[in-house]
């Protein structure tokens, strides 16, 4: 079964600066137990913030898509998200 996940600014408050770090395969996924998005799960997978030209690890958390903006005062999310590839502008 196919699943598009979502990066939501309620969970990320730097969404356009953040992206996929290539290097590694770590990803968490955990069971949110409480609120409107109780007993859905999310994934967590690491991540670099690259905003004013600088990297900082970081921690992206994805909910699946059909869930995002069910949690109040929520900016925006993000689908696609850019990685660390060799041809990337980060």
């Amino acid at each position: 079964m196919f699943r598009l996940w979502a990066k939501e600014f309620k969970d990320n408050r730097m969404l356009r600066d953040t992206v996929i770090c290539d290097d590694s395969d770590e990803t968490r996924t955990q069971l949110i137990t409480e609120g409107p998005l109780e007993n859905i799960t999310q994934i967590k997978i690491r991540g670099v913030r690259t905003d004013a030209g600088d990297r900082t690890p970081t921690e992206i958390t994805l909910i699946p898509y059909y869930t995002w903006n069910n949690r109040g005062d929520n900016q925006t999310m993000r689908v696609w998200i850019p990685d660390l590839g060799e041809k990337s502008e980060y």
